[in-house]
């Protein structure tokens, strides 16, 4: 695929992922609530929050989401929609990894050709101060401009996401939910470039220091 880009990816993610809070999912009588979308600034996860934006569930099970928000409590953090139906259809092959701490300042992705297929998170790498740890388990597949993530932080339930993602050849990387309906154009994290190599994409969150990796299977 060449690139057009996104958005984790963003991965988020994915994002989002960061994914920082949580959203509302349909379901009997439920609430839920989307936080301010915020990536920790343990590889995302552990606590800085972005752009608010507010979800609530009633009961039936809808939810409607504020604007501004983005998806996300490090790679995303919408979910999935009314009624637990799945929006990627994927199964989760990922292995559970650890964020990990360098210091330096996160890079600038570069751009280039994004392969489609299914990808797992291999690394969370935070630039800066090391800060509290955070678990990540994703598993995104890309076809084209449209990703769809699967997947969850620490021992949060799964987020089942559809995104479009739009990368450009040098390397930004702008996206927005399809599906759920309820979330809509929100962001995967607060991914804003990505490198892409032939068997793996890096997507870099620059304001909250983080670098997503995932690797093709």
């Amino acid at each position: 695929m060449q690139i057009r880009v996104r958005d984790m990816l963003t991965m988020a993610v994915l994002a989002s992922i960061p994914l920082a809070g949580s959203a509302g999912c349909g379901g009997g009588g439920g609430t839920g609530s989307d936080g301010a979308g915020g990536h920790s600034t343990s590889s995302g996860t552990p606590s800085t929050s972005s752009s608010s934006g507010s979800a609530s569930a009633g009961t039936g099970g809808s939810a409607s989401a504020g604007t501004g928000g983005s998806t996300s409590s490090n790679m995303a953090s919408s979910s999935s929609g009314a009624g637990g139906g799945s929006c990627s259809g994927l199964q989760q092959l990922a292995t559970t990894i650890t964020d990990q701490f360098t210091s330096g300042t996160v890079p600038v992705g570069t751009g280039g050709t994004i392969a489609d297929g299914t990808y797992t998170m291999t690394k969370h790498i935070t630039y800066g101060p090391a800060g509290t740890p955070t678990t990540h388990t994703y598993t995104i597949r890309i076809a084209g401009q449209v990703m769809d993530l699967l997947g969850h932080d620490d021992a949060k339930p799964d987020i089942d996401a559809t995104f479009e993602i739009m990368p450009s050849p040098t390397g930004a990387f702008t996206d927005g939910v399809t599906c759920p309906a309820q979330f809509a154009g929100k962001k995967l994290g607060q991914i804003d470039s990505y490198t892409a190599t032939a068997t793996e994409l890096h997507l870099f969150e620059s304001s909250l220091s983080n670098e997503n990796v995932f690797t093709l299977q």
